[in-house]
């Protein structure tokens, strides 16, 4: 009997000198999750008020909470006169609400167009002075640049992984500075099309239990 209590006795001393060694320790995987990162930059290009414009965008998202998001355009834009030779460049800015979530938002916006050399001079004229005699007043042919004040509201679809990127809006520009001082409101339509660039998502170690 005493026998057989020592030998159990030693086979426990001997297992758990065993597992000592080992450090206890019960190893699990690890476990490796992608982050959620969403994609910020993106390039397009635009044809807007009724065909009359074209341009290069770039547009960036700054920040986002919940279904909103907040982005910013920078586009540098010609006529489309530029087909037929005359270049008129355009610069425009803006800043976007996005709302909405997964890829589909409702995008509304404001911002400036500043168009350079879109406007020529006011056209030459013709009078009568009182004997008869017809006066011709001939204006020098001249372009001006132009400042504008733009809004939008539409639709924007835009992948948070990157990918096609796709928008849609109506934008009623207002003129608020000519050299020949036809301030005016007009409503048009504007078309985008592009691509947002994908990063690396990091990635994040489970933890693992001891």
């Amino acid at each position: 009997m005493k026998k057989l209590i020592l030998f159990f006795a030693v086979i426990f001393a001997a297992s758990t000198t065993l597992f000592a060694q080992e450090g206890g320790v019960i190893e699990t995987p690890e476990v490796v999750a992608p982050s959620i990162n969403v994609q910020r930059n993106t390039v397009f290009v635009e044809v807007g008020h009724n065909g009359s414009l074209y341009s290069l965008n770039f547009d960036r998202i700054l920040l986002g909470t919940g279904n909103f998001k907040l982005a910013t355009r920078a586009g540098l834009g010609i006529n489309s006169n530029a087909f037929s030779g005359d270049i008129d460049p355009s610069l425009s800015l803006e800043a976007d609400g996005l709302w909405g979530k997964n890829s589909h938002y409702l995008e509304t916006g404001l911002g400036v167009l500043t168009g350079f050399g879109f406007e020529q001079t006011v056209a030459s004229t013709v009078s009568e002075s009182e004997n008869g005699t017809k006066v011709v007043k001939y204006t020098p042919a001249k372009e001006y640049n132009t400042l504008n004040l733009l809004g939008r509201i539409g639709y924007r679809y835009q992948n948070p992984n990157g990918g096609l990127f796709f928008r849609a809006s109506v934008m009623p520009l207002a003129t608020v500075y000519s050299k020949t001082g036809k301030n005016s409101i007009n409503l048009a339509g504007a078309v985008g099309l592009g691509y947002t660039f994908k990063t690396k998502s990091k990635t994040v170690p489970a933890v693992t239990f001891e």
